[in-house]
C-alpha cells in the first residue's frame, strides 16, 4: 500500500480507515502522521520502525487507550489524541517519550489525571476536560478544566 517510502508526511484523515496496514513501517522517513477522523482502535507494531515521527494525530477515532507502539516513538513531540474513548493516562508509557512536549487528550473518558504526570517537566497537557482537579508541582503542564 505504501509505495512512496521517502514520504515524510502521511495524511489519511476522514477516510473511514479501520485498520492501518502494517507496511506503514516501510515509511522510515515519516515525521508527521495524521490519522484523524477514522475508525481506528489500534495501530500496528510495525509503526515503531517509523522512528522519525515528531507529530501524530489520532483524534476522532475509537482508541480506548493510547496504543503501546506510540511509546516506542522516541522523537515524538506532539500527540493529538482527543475525541476517542481513552479512560486512563499511562504515565509510565509517556515517560518513554523524552521529546513529548504537547499532549492533547481532550474529549475523552478521563476522570482523573495521575499526579505523576507532573513529573514530566517538558509536557504540556492541553484541552483535557476533567471533573476532578489534581494539583501539580510542575508549571509546564497545562490542564484546561471546564
Amino acid at each position: 500500500v505504501f509505495e512512496a517510502v521517502q514520504a515524510s508526511k502521511v495524511v489519511l484523515s476522514f477516510n473511514k480507515v479501520s485498520v492501518l496496514p502494517s507496511d506503514i513501517g516501510r515509511l522510515t522517513k515519516l515525521t508527521i502522521l495524521d490519522l484523524r477522523n477514522n475508525h481506528l482502535s489500534s495501530l500496528p507494531d510495525e509503526l515503531c520502525t517509523c522512528s522519525q515521527i515528531r507529530e501524530m494525530v489520532i483524534e476522532f477515532n475509537r482508541f480506548a487507550c493510547l496504543p503501546s507502539v506510540i511509546y516506542k516513538l522516541k522523537k515524538l513531540e506532539t500527540l493529538f489524541a482527543g475525541s476517542n474513548q481513552i479512560a486512563n493516562i499511562d504515565v509510565k508509557g509517556l515517560r518513554e517519550l523524552p521529546c513529548l512536549t504537547c499532549l492533547d487528550l481532550g474529549n475523552n473518558d478521563i476522570q482523573q489525571v495521575p499526579p505523576e504526570l507532573g513529573l514530566l517537566s517538558a509536557l504540556r497537557l492541553t484541552h483535557t476536560y476533567l471533573s476532578v482537579v489534581v494539583s501539580f508541582n510542575c508549571t509546564s503542564i497545562y490542564v484546561h478544566i471546564e
